[in-house]
């Protein structure tokens, strides 16, 4: 959902001589996501991608490089389009993991400014969107799938109502 963006990310934006960047970050979230060999990107359970040819770090976890296209939903207010995002070139060994997941992932995507400090890169979230991957169009080099919005999942709980008695499967132990 777009968020209040900072003031000074804003005076960034739109001055003329733009000092970062605007990555799309995206995090595929599965238990069926399990890596045989692990590199510095690989943790069980996740595939995270940032537009672009540089990895980076944000909220402590390590993003790797892809070459795709996500398409922005459509909002109206009260309401968020599905949508799509297309991956080119993939890794094999990441088309392996996804064709082995079950049940459909969720899948996070976050856009954000990024501004690099003293060597230090500062993050502004834009906006995140949390979907439900949907089906798969593959053509052996690109892949695009269907990412499905569920307002139910982006829904803030209360602290007072979210209790163990009201929401036990919230609770449970994985």
């Amino acid at each position: 959902m777009p968020k209040n963006i900072e003031a000074a990310t804003l005076e960034d934006l739109f001055s003329k001589d733009l000092q970062g960047y605007l990555p799309i970050l995206v995090d595929i979230e599965d238990d069926g996501i399990i890596w045989e060999t692990k590199d510095a990107y690989d943790e069980d359970g996740h595939l995270r991608l940032v537009s672009g040819n540089v990895p980076i770090m944000y909220e402590g976890k390590k993003f790797r490089p892809a070459a795709f296209t996500f398409e922005q939903p459509q909002e109206d207010g009260t309401k968020v389009s599905n949508t799509s995002i297309t991956i080119s070139a993939i890794d094999k060994r990441v088309v392996e993991i996804i064709e082995q997941i079950e049940n459909p992932p969720i899948v996070n995507v976050v856009a954000a400014y990024a501004k690099i400090n003293e060597e230090e890169v500062a993050f502004s979230k834009i906006y995140h969107y949390r979907f439900q991957m949907g089906s798969v169009q593959w053509d052996g080099v690109t892949a695009k799938w269907n990412l499905m919005f569920d307002s139910a999942m982006n829904q803030n709980m209360p602290v007072d109502l979210a209790t163990e008695s009201r929401c036990p499967a919230a609770y449970e132990d994985n």
